[in-house]
């Protein structure tokens, strides 16, 4: 089971890129309160957040320090990418 949950998390952003491909983002299901973007948005910080969850579980002290620096350059390169991608679509 953890292992079906990790290949469907894994294959989220290409599921969602093909199903929302030729949307603005700003469009919305007249049900919902959201539009596309927003629910997009919700999904990243939902994951980022589990992420952070998960590492106070695995407890931060017995994590080894070449792991911990491999996940801050993750961390920062997903951080830049996001504000860069805001301050674009804002110009």
């Amino acid at each position: 089971m953890p292992d079906d949950a990790m290949d469907q998390v894994e294959g989220l952003p290409a599921r969602q890129a093909a199903l929302l491909e030729g949307r603005r983002g700003d469009e919305r299901h007249p049900e919902l309160g959201w539009n596309i973007a927003e629910y997009v948005s919700h999904a990243t910080d939902s994951l980022r957040n589990w992420s952070e969850r998960l590492g106070r579980a695995r407890f931060y002290n017995d994590v080894a320090l070449a792991g911990g620096l491999w996940s801050l350059e993750r961390a920062a390169h997903a951080w830049v990418d996001s504000v860069s991608a805001i301050t674009t679509a804002g110009t």
